[in-house]
């Protein structure tokens, strides 16, 4: 269940019925010795009335209203101007509270005590736990699992007075209303007009305040709020009636009742305290430099090093303790995974609504840049696509609730800061404008939520705000820059920024460590030209592969260079549990740990498909790499390997992956890239054929089983441990492999 934010407004503007008085509050005579009072006070010069309350509404527009003076924080104010004011109804998590005089007896306040009906729905009662509040001395109820109902309107009432059956004070007093609540909810009209002329009117009581000093503008201010007053008496009069009726009490048993509705508008899911965030989110890369801190997924608590190692260490382990242990170890995420609104598994993008599709698009939601980690020739902008559920499969399209996900046309930049929005301008499905939770509307707030160790907002506890105000002061920055950018604050419905992790850095890391590790071949252990099953299958699948010139299916080794708790986690495979028996002659080096060292280093076989475009299908993009540059041969023997050796068959002769420059290639280096056509065709017709292309190569790749079978077959015939117990060479092995078994044997430094 999510938990609710207490919402709480203050101060309370009471539009239209008392204004902010400056007199005395109403007259009261002093409350009983022996009593605790249930705070009512419309009239204040700064209102007390039970929160959320319809006082608070325009009776003319139906929208809250809610001033602020001098006193108000920068934090309060915001709240109260950019968010409360113009919504129709209280948020669905707004927290029901009412103020007290003295400390009352926790045990008394129950849901027989505490009474909340819903009015839509015929007034049928609503199961709550309400509870005693000793800091604010408050009596609080807390929404229904689920939160209160769109657009739906309650009322809360305490049962106190001399009844045994309400709530009682900490020594057993009486709790009664304030002389305010006694004119609301008395027998007898607050206000008297003449028969014969009925603009003619006077109080009846005389106690109600004015801040006027003229005594003919007091006396017509008087007037006027006993009229409101007195509508709010008829309208509370049946309330008070039923319920007294239904339990068994008097009228003057119940110290105070107000009414308060709900938004009817879908408002976006947002749960920070519950770890119902959007994501990915740099609110949890808060580990060591800024990597990913992700908590324990079923305890909600940090994941420490030994809790990792044991989790990894262990096959049986939780995958989910073991896959958040690994995502620690990254400084930011995926440039290819699509941003998501929330990641719940039962909660929609929406609570109680869902998004209307046609009202996505570039004005309601949007991707920028915050802080970009690369050159700024080389940095380029977010492509993406807003859609629900697009890249669910169509199983859990319709078993899951609805999801707004940021589908990426193109990879994300590297080391790049991004910021992800969603406005106001998108809309439910009930064509309702959507709004923000309570809480994202703390952390778009500019002033901060806590200052001197108290909150600032009267809507938050000094707990609540302690946890708000770092996650505010983070995404601060980044919804400056999209203020900047012409997307105000106010208008934003959810925003999270994300920080995408090292890519090319790391890649060039393992580049220079692969070419410390000794042992390991020059070039791919076996290629073979795998164009005609491959093209075969996809042709049988009914995959078009026109644009594809030749495909390629081979193996290299490939150095292990996990490090950290995850690399326990690497699985022994049947070739690596092999190799003492089949490579006796070399040290053991192929270990479930991973590498740490050059010393200590292993390597796997990695088997791979390379494909190239037809040079007939278009001309390359602009930023292609060129020919001159790098370019994709056919396997081919090198030139001092063209005349073999009398002790080999030309079936033995070493191959490689080439530059075709002059410039000599790194030993652990494969450069792959495309064949260049002629280019007269325009760069549009290459680009669409390009996409075309390299759609077919992912339709095929999905579709080879078949052509599994050749390449298993095609290591079976060049892999040289097919010789029981040996590092000898088959006669049937490939060029390759040939020759990278036959100096593993002789060296005995490691084995193919």
């Amino acid at each position: 269940m999510m938990r609710m934010w207490p919402l709480v407004v203050g101060p309370l503007a009471v539009v239209g019925l008392l204004g902010a008085a400056c007199t005395p509050d109403i007259g009261e005579d002093p409350p009983p010795p022996d009593a605790i009072v249930a705070v009512f006070d419309p009239g204040a010069a700064v209102p007390v009335v039970p929160t959320p309350n319809d006082l608070a509404k325009d009776p003319a527009t139906g929208k809250i209203v809610v001033t602020s003076n001098d006193a108000t924080s920068a934090a309060q104010r915001e709240f109260n101007s950019d968010y409360l004011t113009g919504l129709d109804g209280f948020p669905f998590e707004s927290t029901a509270e009412v103020l007290v005089t003295g400390e009352l007896d926790p045990a008394s306040v129950t849901a027989d005590t505490v009474v909340v009906l819903d009015l839509t729905a015929s007034g049928a009662p609503v199961m709550v736990t309400p509870r005693y509040d000793a800091e604010k001395k408050a009596v609080s109820v807390a929404p229904p699992a689920g939160g209160w109902l769109r657009a739906h309107k309650y009322a809360v009432a305490l049962i106190g007075g001399a009844s045994k059956k309400g709530v009682r004070g900490a020594k057993g007093e009486n709790v009664i209303g304030s002389p305010a609540w006694v004119l609301v909810s008395g027998k007898f009209p607050l206000f008297e007009c003449e028969p014969d002329n009925p603009e003619e009117c006077a109080p009846a009581v005389d106690i109600i305040p004015s801040d006027k000093f003229d005594p003919e503008e007091k006396f017509k201010d008087q007037v006027a709020k006993a009229k409101k007053l007195d509508q709010l008496r008829n309208g509370y009069a049946p309330l008070l009636e039923t319920i007294a009726k239904a339990k068994g009490v008097d009228k003057q048993d119940i110290p105070v009742m107000w009414t308060f509705s709900i938004v009817d508008a879908g408002e976006v899911t947002f749960d920070p305290a519950n770890r119902i965030l959007p994501f990915p989110n740099d609110a949890v890369r808060t580990g060591p430099n800024g990597t990913v801190s992700l908590p324990h997924p079923t305890t909600g608590m940090p994941l420490s090093a030994d809790e990792c190692g044991k989790a990894l260490s262990d096959p049986a382990g939780d995958r989910q303790v073991q896959l958040a242990c690994g995502l620690n170890t990254l400084d930011g995420f995926s440039t290819l995974v699509a941003p998501v609104s929330e990641n719940s598994p039962t909660l929609g993008a929406l609570q109680q609504a869902k998004l209307d599709g046609a009202t996505l698009g570039a004005k309601s939601v949007g991707l920028i840049v915050v802080k970009s980690g690369l050159p700024e020739d080389t940095a380029t902008k977010p492509r993406f696509t807003p859609c629900l559920n697009c890249l669910s499969s169509a199983a859990a399209t319709e078993a899951l609730p609805q999801q707004l996900q940021w589908k990426l046309e193109a990879p994300l930049d590297e080391k790049t800061t991004y910021l992800a929005y969603l406005t106001n301008d998108a809309k439910d499905d009930k064509g309702k404008p959507i709004v923000a939770p309570p809480a994202f509307a703390f952390l778009r707030s500019k002033a901060p939520l806590l200052e001197d160790g108290k909150s600032t907002v009267s809507t938050l506890s000094t707990l609540q705000a302690t946890a708000l105000e770092p996650l505010r002061a983070a995404l601060a920055p980044a919804l400056d820059a999209l203020e900047a950018a012409g997307v105000p604050r106010r208008t934003l419905a959810l925003a999270f920024p994300f920080t995408t992790q090292s890519e090319a850095s790391i890649l060039e890391q393992l580049r220079v460590y692969s070419e410390q590790l000794p042992g390991l071949p020059a070039g791919p252990t076996f290629v073979r030209d795998a164009t005609a099953p491959l093209k075969g299958a996809a042709t049988a699948a009914g995959i078009p592969v026109d644009d594809i010139g030749k495909l390629y299916a081979g193996a290299f080794l490939t150095p292990v260079a996990v490090t950290g708790p995850a690399a326990r986690s690497i699985p022994r495979s049947r070739r690596w549990r092999a190799s003492t028996s089949r490579c006796r002659s070399r040290p053991r080096l192929h270990r479930r740990a991973g590498i740490r060292s050059p010393s200590s280093g292993t390597a796997s076989r990695a088997h791979v498909a390379i494909f190239s475009p037809s040079r007939t299908a278009s001309p390359r993009p602009a930023r292609w790499p060129s020919r001159a540059t790098c370019s994709f041969t056919a396997i081919a023997p090198r030139a001092r390997d063209r005349r073999p050796p009398p002790s080999r068959s030309p079936t033995t002769r070493r191959a490689t992956i080439r530059r075709t420059t002059s410039a000599t290639a790194r030993r652990s280096s494969v450069c792959v890239s495309i064949a260049t056509p002629p280019r007269a065709t325009p760069v549009r017709r290459a680009r669409r054929a390009m996409r075309s292309a390299w759609a077919s190569a992912r339709a095929a790749a999905r579709s080879i089983s078949s052509a599994r079978t050749e390449i298993s077959s095609a290591t079976r015939r060049g892999d040289p441990r097919s010789a029981a117990g040996t590092c000898s060479a088959s006669p049937t092995s490939s060029p390759r492999e040939t020759t990278s078994a036959s100096r593993s044997s002789t060296s005995g430094s490691w084995c193919a």
